[in-house]
């Protein structure tokens, strides 16, 4: 979605569309990136801006998130609820590179075991699905 239409209605996703919560944007954006802060709560009359306060920051910050609108839930259960999760892993998945994704996934190795044999590998060093390959085929 380009980010260079004024006064469009709707949620906003870019910085340059969102106007007087400049305050409101920084000390959020300064939540966000503090590994400290658990919970971060927005709140506000209806119509106010909340939402494209929240999708800008997110976007200016550039870390994967996913938003789950509860109201899209209808009838709530268990079902509904992985089907959105679902649905909202999925186009999360769309906005991150393949590289991208590939890299994250291998940073989260520290490890093998099937069957109770077990190896090691130096995620450092096996950086790529194919240097994974290669260290599985000369153990």
């Amino acid at each position: 979605m380009g980010c260079d239409m004024f006064f469009r209605l709707g949620i906003k996703e870019c910085r340059s569309e969102f106007f007087n919560f400049d305050r409101e944007f920084e000390e959020l954006v300064k939540a966000l990136l503090d590994n400290s802060v658990r919970m971060i709560v927005v709140k506000g009359l209806r119509r106010t801006g909340k939402s494209s306060l929240i999708r800008v920051a997110l976007n200016e910050i550039d870390n994967p998130y996913l938003i789950i609108d509860v109201r899209a839930l209808g009838v709530v259960s268990l079902e509904r609820i992985c089907d959105v999760l679902a649905e909202e892993l999925s186009s999360l998945l769309q906005r991150i590179s393949v590289r991208e994704k590939l890299k994250n996934m291998l940073l989260k190795i520290s490890g093998i075991s099937v069957s109770g044999l077990s190896i090691k590998i130096d995620v450092k060093t096996a950086s790529t699905l194919i240097r994974v390959l290669e260290v599985l085929d000369k153990w």
